[in-house]
């Protein structure tokens, strides 16, 4: 498995996979992953297959301070296979500590794969209190 930057000619292969990891409320517009690929705020990865398929991608804000995961999303077939773990263990690399993100607390493996990774709980975030907060310090 390899981790690249995501294209312009990735973002069908991204809506994919969050049409099938999300409900439709969680997935982006058309903007917003556009944005996600050109701004200079973000940096979109996706992990890739021996095939050269996209099976993983991740959206982090690196202008958020701390460091911001917005968005992590594994095709339903390669899930529980590291593919996640990769990601995660790829932007810590990429942009060090502290890293936070949101999930929802029903998501247990996310969850169990944050805490792996050395996420702790931090309290909630007034903007999305319905979720919850976690960080790698």
């Amino acid at each position: 498995m390899q981790i690249r930057n995501v294209t312009l000619a990735d973002l069908p292969a991204l809506r994919e996979i969050d049409r099938r990891s999300f409900d439709t409320d969680d997935q982006y517009s058309d903007v917003q992953y556009s944005e996600a690929v050109t701004s200079a705020s973000y940096d979109a990865l996706a992990a890739i297959d021996e095939h050269g398929s996209i099976i993983a991608w991740a959206l982090i804000d690196h202008a958020s301070v701390p460091v911001r995961i917005r968005s992590l999303a594994v095709h339903p077939d390669f899930r529980r296979h590291g593919v996640g773990a990769r990601l995660v263990s790829e932007t810590i690399e990429r942009f060090g500590t502290p890293i936070d993100l949101l999930v929802d607390p029903s998501n247990t493996y996310a969850i169990a794969l944050y805490e792996k990774a050395g996420f702790v709980f931090a309290g909630a975030d007034p903007e999305v209190p319905q979720r919850l907060r976690m960080l790698r310090a």
